[in-house]
């Protein structure tokens, strides 16, 4: 540069061209179909220069899916690509999601005494169960010597995808058993069949003629009647004595019954 009376100045200025800048709104992802899935595309951009750093915050925010939000909400599977500006560059970045179907606990059973089965289906088999403690899974889907009350119960499939449905147990046993029975093949009371038992499955019945000799022992979970053979051969009228021993419940029903021919 030179003035009016011919000075000649000169002065320097180093220029740097910013380079442009990385963005990356995150990575594929999975989510399961039960799941709010939200993607954040950031506030700001950081970055550094000369040692010092420099927060950008971004300006607007262009979804594929037309919003204009900082976030943008994940309904179903496919691409979702944004673009953000951040009052210098525009920088762009597309993320892939793919959802797994949830499972559904479709039944529960809770025939037998204090215990309960569950059963899912929709999801990705194999699934594992829990109750009450949904971080206690097994593989099992029966669960045991269950108190009466509310319970949780949760399954979760191959996927990680969850399910979970409260109930009340209110589990009762009401052992009704006959004081006699005519096994004459007549088809009408000819077993001796005790009402009730086939909800306590691991019990145990012992038969015993007058003598104390034992006839008969079977579970609960095999029958839950006696034709009033020994061997394979019909016994004669008489009064026989039984013990039925009651689990879980840990109870014992004595007493006699008399077959009449």
């Amino acid at each position: 540069m030179i003035d009016e009376f011919g000075c000649i100045g000169w002065d320097t200025k180093v220029v740097d061209l910013l380079g442009y800048p990385g963005y990356t709104l995150g990575n594929d992802t999975t989510a399961c179909d039960s799941d709010e899935l939200i993607i954040d595309a950031g506030a700001e951009r950081i970055s550094e220069y000369s040692g010092e750093q420099t927060i950008t915050p971004f300006i607007d925010y262009n979804w594929n899916t037309g919003n204009q939000e900082q976030t943008q909400e994940i309904t179903e599977p496919g691409d979702y690509w944004v673009e953000i500006f951040d009052g210098c560059f525009y920088l762009r970045d597309t993320i892939h999601v793919d959802y797994y179907p949830s499972p559904e606990i479709t039944r529960l059973d809770t025939l037998y005494y204090a215990q309960v089965s569950v059963f899912a289906d929709n999801g990705t088999s194999p699934y594992q169960f829990a109750i009450d403690n949904e971080n206690r899974l097994q593989d099992e889907n029966t669960f045991k010597n269950i108190q009466n009350g509310e319970h949780t119960v949760y399954v979760e499939d191959k996927n990680g995808c969850t399910a979970l449905k409260v109930f009340s147990l209110n589990s009762t046993y009401d052992i009704d058993v006959p004081n006699f029975f005519t096994p004459n093949n007549d088809g009408f009371n000819d077993n001796w069949i005790i009402d009730g038992i086939e909800r306590l499955p691991d019990s145990e019945i012992f038969i015993y003629d007058r003598y104390g000799k034992l006839l008969r022992k079977f579970k609960a979970s095999e029958s839950i009647s006696w034709d009033g053979e020994y061997q394979n051969k019909p016994l004669p009228s008489d009064d026989y004595w039984y013990v039925i021993h009651l689990q879980p419940v840990d109870k014992l029903i004595k007493g006699n019954v008399t077959i009449k021919r």
